[in-house]
């Protein structure tokens, strides 16, 4: 039971060294690629203040949410919340910034970013002519309904709804043969 116990501190101190501080170290992990990354980049044919105002107010709108944990863990259902931070703003260079962040009550991992939240999605705009900007989506695994809605935000989709906080946990009884499961 030792040796476990410190297998699985080591394996979230390594993991811990690998959270990024900030959004540049997080856009520059997810263009690193892996099974892990989703990185998404489109032209919307329209203007650069109209995507902007689009993505903004609606992501503010629909991505600060709190989704309750109905994990199932060694047994033990549910955990604690996730909270998700929603957040745009314009940069220096003239473009949007969205970032979304993740947070769960008692778990940290290495040091935290600002306010101990996680960088979970970030989405780039800019102009690119006055009749054209383009959305770079930078997000974890399990981003991909909110890439997908960011996108029709941007497009000026008004039937787009806000999308549900979908994650994934693993099922992990006494014996330690987990299996993934996608909720």
């Amino acid at each position: 039971m030792k040796k476990m116990v410190l297998l699985v501190m080591s394996v979230l101190a390594l993991a811990a060294c690998g959270v990024p501080k900030n959004a540049t170290e997080f856009r520059q992990i997810i263009k690193g690629g892996g099974r892990f990354a989703v990185n998404r980049q489109v032209q919307i044919p329209r203007p650069f203040s109209a995507v902007w105002a689009d993505i903004k107010a609606r992501s503010e709108a629909c991505f600060n949410v709190t989704v309750e944990n109905t994990a199932i863990v060694y047994n033990t259902s549910g955990g604690p919340p996730y909270t998700y931070t929603a957040g745009g703003q314009l940069t220096q260079s003239g473009t949007g910034e969205l970032i979304i962040r993740e947070s769960t009550p008692g778990i940290t991992l290495g040091s935290a970013p600002p306010g101990g939240l996680a960088y979970h999605l970030i989405a780039d705009v800019r102009p690119l002519s006055t009749e054209a900007a383009e959305v770079t989506i930078y997000g974890m695994a399990g981003t991909d309904r909110l890439a997908k809605a960011i996108l029709a935000f941007a497009a000026g989709d008004e039937q787009s709804s806000c999308p549900k906080f979908n994650g994934s946990y693993h099922y992990c009884p006494v014996n330690f043969e987990c299996t993934s499961i996608t909720y």
